[in-house]
This record gives C-alpha cells, sequence and structure tokens, in this order.
C-alpha cells in the first residue's frame, strides 16, 4: 500500500502513538514515505527490534524519493499546524482536550478528508462546531510490546501504592489532587504517593516551582516521592506495575495513556469519567469512577491562552470530597482484589492492531 506519513516521532505521548501506529505497519510489510515532526529519537523504546529501527530509517530517508503528491497522506499532530499537507487525498489523527473549536481549526480540520480521534467526546465537539469531514473514532494506546503484567513486583507490605502520571499541565488537576492526597494520606505509613509529573517542556527553573506551588514550599511528606522522566519504556512498565491505584482527574484529555496502560495492566483507579477515560472506563469494572460536577476555564497561561486562534473552551472539574471518598473506596478494592483482571480487556480494545484496522479501512 502506498501511503504518506507525517507525525512526531520521540518519547512523549504524541510520539509513543506514532511508535505504536508505524510497529503495527511494519508488522504489515507496509512501507510508508514516513516525514518525522521534528527529530525522531527512538531512545525510550528500548525493546524495539533491529529490523523495525532499519524498517523505519529506510522510510524516512526514502520519503522524498519515494513519495507521489496523489498517495494517501495521514498526518498525527495538534489541529495548530496541521494546515500543511505533504499530499492528497488527506487524512488527521489528532487530539483534542476542550469542550469547543475556534473557527481557526474547525477550518483546518474540513480541509482533510476524514479526521481521525480518539474520543467519542471530542467527535461531538467537532460535528458540533461545523466539521462537516467526517470524524471517525479510532481507540488505541496499550503498547503491548513495552508494557506487561511482571510477576513478583515489589509492593509496599501491608499498603497500597497510588500513582498519578502525566506531564504537569493545570488540566489534568495535578494539584488540587496532589494536595487533597496529602491532606487525608500524608504521613501515613500505610498508604504512598508516587508521582511522575515532569514536563520537560517546562525549563528547570519553572518545574522546580510547580513542585515549589504543589507542596507549598514544604517538603513533601515522607510517603511521597517525585519521579523524574524515565529514559525508557521498560522502566516505566516497572513503574505501571508498582501502581495499586492509579489517579488521574484530568479535566480533558485524548487518551491518558498512563493511567490506561495501569488499568490494562491490572491495577486499581480512581478516574474522572470524562472525555477519552469515558470510552475505555466503560469496558472496565471495578474502577472507581468519579462524575465531573462542573467546568473551568482552560486558560493557563503556560499551554491554554485567552483569545486564542487555538485550544480554546473549558475543562471538566470534580468535588475534592467525592475524588477522596473514591481514594477510600479503591483502597477497600484494591484490599479486595489486588490485581484488578477485568482490565486487561484493554490490551485488546485498545490495541494498535484494532486501530490500524480502523485506519486503512477508513482512507481505502
Amino acid at each position: 500500500m502506498n501511503l504518506n506519513l507525517e507525525m512526531p516521532i520521540n518519547s512523549v505521548s504524541f510520539g509513543q502513538i506514532s511508535f505504536g501506529l508505524t510497529h503495527e505497519l511494519f508488522k504489515r510489510g507496509i512501507s510508508p514515505s514516513i516525514f518525522p515532526i521534528g527529530q525522531a529519537d527512538l531512545s525510550v523504546y528500548d525493546k524495539a527490534s533491529d529490523d523495525y529501527k532499519n524498517w523505519l530509517s529506510s522510510c524516512i530517508n526514502g520519503s522524498l524519493k519515494k513519495y507521489k503528491k496523489d498517495y494517501p497522506y495521514f498526518k498525527l499532530w495538534h489541529i495548530n499546524g496541521a494546515h500543511s499537507k505533504v499530499s492528497n487525498p488527506s487524512f488527521c489523527l489528532t487530539f483534542m482536550e476542550t469542550d469547543q473549536i475556534t473557527e481557526f481549526e474547525t477550518n483546518i480540520l474540513n480541509s482533510y478528508d476524514k479526521i481521525f480521534v480518539t474520543s467519542q467526546f471530542t467527535k461531538r465537539v467537532f460535528e458540533d462546531y461545523g466539521v462537516r469531514s467526517p470524524v471517525v473514532f479510532c481507540p488505541m494506546g496499550f503498547d503491548n510490546i513495552h508494557f506487561n503484567k511482571l510477576e513478583n513486583q515489589k509492593v509496599l507490605e501491608g499498603g497500597v501504592t497510588f500513582s498519578i502520571f502525566g506531564k504537569f499541565e493545570a488540566r489534568k488537576a495535578h494539584k488540587k489532587v496532589i494536595q487533597a492526597w496529602i491532606k487525608k494520606y500524608g504521613g501515613n505509613p500505610k498508604v504512598r504517593l508516587h508521582t511522575y509529573i515532569q514536563n520537560n517542556f517546562l525549563r528547570p527553573e519553572q518545574q522546580n516551582a510547580v513542585y515549589s506551588d504543589i507542596f507549598e514550599n514544604q517538603r513533601p511528606p515522607f510517603n511521597v516521592t517525585i519521579f523524574g522522566f524515565q529514559p525508557t519504556n521498560s522502566e516505566m512498565n516497572g513503574h505501571y506495575n508498582a501502581t495499586n491505584i492509579v489517579l488521574d482527574m484530568s479535566g480533558g484529555e485524548g487518551i491518558s495513556l498512563g493511567s490506561l496502560t495501569c488499568i490494562a495492566l491490572g491495577s486499581q483507579g480512581v478516574v474522572l469519567n470524562c472525555s477519552a477515560m469515558k470510552d475505555w472506563l466503560f469496558f472496565v469494572d471495578h474502577i472507581v469512577k468519579i462524575n465531573p460536577n462542573s467546568k473551568r476555564p482552560a486558560v493557563d497561561n503556560m499551554f491554554f491562552f485567552a483569545n486564542s486562534p487555538f485550544n480554546t473552551g473549558n475543562f471538566f472539574d470534580f468535588d475534592i470530597d467525592e475524588f477522596i471518598a473514591g481514594c477510600e473506596e479503591a483502597i477497600k478494592r484494591y484490599n479486595a482484589n489486588s490485581v484488578n483482571k477485568a482490565g486487561f480487556v484493554l490490551q485488546n480494545e485498545y490495541s494498535y492492531k484494532k486501530s490500524v484496522d480502523i485506519i486503512l479501512k477508513e482512507i481505502s
């Protein structure tokens, strides 16, 4: 199959999706022309085979010689920047976290033959705000190359480990969640919290200011551990497996890879039942689902700005008391069922095999 791809290949969430999709194409013997957005970096994908790496290098290095203007074009990127294309017909996979889009965004999306999205919420938002190109729901997110259930994983003896993931942003409600958790559990030796919220798009002094704000210029309690960026997915696999209960109260996500992966590996969870999480929570029993109680403006003056042509609108919000009650319920569920096998279903429902099946069918 002839195909032109343009996508970032790196360590952050967009890059993780790109790896999953391209690895599935590699397994199928499809060799598209690949145009990386930014510098290609496979350093975190430590279980990627040499055959895959050689295939990817060949697809990138041969792209300018091989591509044609009438080959189907597939782009994975933000709406901001998606207006530039390599060829036609054109297809875009993008992510939206807010509850509305602007006329600029609608116009860009309507320039594509089809749009792929990873949540039913985003599909409705696009259609409600004037996107007339077909919008296709396409689940994805579980990387079975790097992530698997580990046996005999070290656990907190007689206790429970909570984890919170995602690069720091106000929309993910990290500050609200961590401070509420500390107020309830800080200093409790039977409960601990692991945080994985380093945002590599922030300067070191900005990241330090984030931690100072969250912990109110104090040292974190002894049962709260701050983890930095993990250099390989295999190392992240260990951290996912060490998570008994994952916390995800983000007000808007395209997928939420960390929490989806934890639950797919058998973790319990306390998750805000909104945006993309609502889709995959549908498949999983025993996860504590907190319904939103309101919305809050998306503006954070860091990634979302007032009167911007992109990324406007609102995020979902939640009640702190309901969140803490959810944590208490999750502890009970973990004590009754330390491995939530119901979550394993996400490994198939959100596989890249299923994603590529949908994409190739819609493109052809």
